[in-house]
């Protein structure tokens, strides 16, 4: 009887914890590997660019198709070293540095040419997605700028068992925390310590000349779906074989299950 008590508990534990760890997006069923195109399209118009914003542009547009347990950017947690780089320099390495680091919770990174003026839309072809990594988050620095970007995070590309022909998404700007910089072209100015990443828009505590069109929304990211492959899906960027840890979570639970069973018929 102590025996089983135990295990029922952990099972329970492990019920709770698996139900807390593992989105709903886990639970994507569409076959095969999906293939997309990707548009980010910027509005900075409305109300133009001040003065202050010498030479506006964006910085190439970056992102990936991931599971639901990898998060590149939080608003309201720090800015990870990647988002730090993106965000004030325009970089990208760094922000590939953490797909790869992230292993089988990314599937497929991807990046733009930047856009050399206020309105454009920076462009991506070739971008994979499976049932294991469903959703895409992209992102690009707004420049010139001390640490502001706009982003789009955790779109779902998948529908059940079916993938979504065509996704658009709001990209909403933010400050990154690191930069503690008031206008377009300020000098650098190291936020020590770093603050947490900030919503901007036209009433921001962090930004003196900020104005964006529509409040914070600067811009949209759309997704097309171009073609399917028959492919299980666990191949590319991360590797054959390799299956998000969300996976692992269901599995261990279905492994508690077949042991609460064998225990109670050993009772």
């Amino acid at each position: 009887m102590f025996r089983f008590l135990a295990v029922l508990l952990t099972f329970s534990a492990s019920v709770t914890i698996s139900m807390a760890t593992t989105p709903a997006a886990c639970l994507c069923t569409a076959s095969g590997t999906a293939v997309y195109s990707v548009e980010m399209e910027f509005f900075w118009r409305s109300p133009p660019p001040p003065p202050s914003a010498q030479g506006p542009h964006w910085s190439a547009m970056v992102g990936t198709t991931h599971s639901p347990c990898f998060t590149m950017y939080t608003p309201g947690m720090l800015a990870s070293q990647g988002i730090k780089s993106m965000a004030e320099f325009g970089g990208t390495s760094s922000l590939f540095s953490e797909f790869r680091a992230a292993g089988a919770d990314t599937r497929d990174g991807f990046s733009g040419s930047g856009v050399l003026q206020a309105q454009g839309t920076d462009t991506a072809s070739g971008i994979k997605a499976d049932r294991y990594h469903p959703l895409v988050s992209a992102t690009s620095m707004i420049a010139p700028s001390p640490d502001w970007f706009s982003a789009a995070r955790d779109i779902n590309l998948c529908n059940n068992d079916t993938w979504r022909q065509s996704v658009t998404a709001t990209l909403i700007s933010y400050d990154a925390g690191t930069d503690s910089g008031l206008t377009y072209n300020a000098r650098d100015a190291v936020t020590n310590p770093p603050q947490v990443i900030e919503l901007l828009s036209n009433t921001t505590t962090r930004s003196d000349d900020f104005k964006a069109h529509n409040g914070d929304i600067m811009g949209e990211v759309r997704f097309t779906l171009t073609s399917m492959r028959a492919e299980s899906g666990q191949s590319g960027q991360l590797g054959a074989g390799s299956t998000s840890v969300c996976n692992y979570a269901s599995a261990g639970l279905v492994s508690l299950a077949v042991l609460l069973v064998i225990s109670v018929l050993s009772l």
